[in-house]
């Protein structure tokens, strides 16, 4: 099973329309998944310079702290999910 997340943060300051990171798990094996993440925001001409700026200098580090919270809950799920 392929578990997809989509986040569109929608238009924050920077040139370009709404940014989004879409977001998806594959299990390898019962300890194993290997997890595949897309930013993506609509950018052409020297705007798109100034955003990939912007997003190094400024947001990377934020994504990354949020991607490891989401490692760290992965981690923490059962392996099978409980029937309630």
């Amino acid at each position: 099973m392929v578990g997809a997340e989509y986040v569109e943060i929608g238009n924050r300051p920077g040139p370009g329309g709404p940014f989004g990171i879409v977001g998806m798990g594959t299990p390898i094996d019962a300890e194993t998944t290997a997890e595949f993440f897309w930013r993506y925001r609509r950018v052409t001409g020297w705007e798109r310079d100034v955003w990939r700026f912007l997003y190094r200098t400024v947001l990377e580090e934020r994504y990354w702290v949020v991607l490891e919270q989401d490692r760290v809950m992965l981690d923490g799920m059962a392996p099978e999910p409980v029937n309630a």
